[in-house]
């Protein structure tokens, strides 16, 4: 059975080589910028076009992962997301296309990490922070401050104000930085 990181890698390994563009968002990205939580899936934003789909199938289905052509051309037709499935497993990869300026823009700002031996295209994490506090669950926003404080020294405050103020999260991005001044040590 395919264990969660080898899914990952092996996903961006397989997107790589068939040069389609992407980036690993939720909580996949999250954890990598360092806020550990469980999760089953892996959300991916993908710069897909319906004549890339026939090499986008063959390179998943070369790692070993189950999707057919018919559900990612209606996902794209359609601008919904599909699923890239892990036989014989509760993992999956949560797919979809760039159809929205936000989508494009975390494709525009994702960055490279190494993830074990694979290096793997990231949401930024000022583009995480905002969107996390967007979504504005009560686990969203835990996710947005830890990441924050786990790379604050690695954090452009002027995008990340910008991407903020760009979802209509100003506001929430400003009271999570007060509470982490209130509780950083001095």
């Amino acid at each position: 059975m395919m264990h969660f990181d080898e899914l990952v890698q092996k996903a961006a390994q397989a997107l790589s080589e068939s040069h389609i563009p992407y980036v690993i968002v939720g909580g996949v990205a999250v954890a990598a910028y360092g806020r550990v939580r469980s999760t089953l899936d892996v959300d991916i934003i993908l710069d897909l076009k319906p004549e890339d789909v026939p090499g986008f199938v063959l390179a998943m289905q070369g790692v070993g992962l189950d999707v057919t052509p018919a559900d990612v051309l209606d996902a794209l037709r359609e601008r919904g997301h599909f699923t890239v499935f892990v036989p014989g497993s509760e993992y999956r990869l949560d797919c979809k296309g760039a159809y929205s300026p936000r989508e494009r823009e975390s494709l525009r700002g994702r960055t490279r990490r190494k993830l074990g031996k694979t290096w793997v295209a990231l949401d930024s994490v000022e583009n995480l922070i905002a969107h996390k506090l967007l979504f504005g669950a009560e686990h969203d926003v835990a996710d947005a401050e830890t990441v924050y404080v786990r790379q604050k020294g690695l954090i452009d405050g002027r995008r990340l104000r910008e991407r903020a103020a760009a979802l209509g999260v100003l506001d929430e991005l400003e009271a999570l930085l007060r509470r982490v001044e209130r509780t950083a040590p001095n």
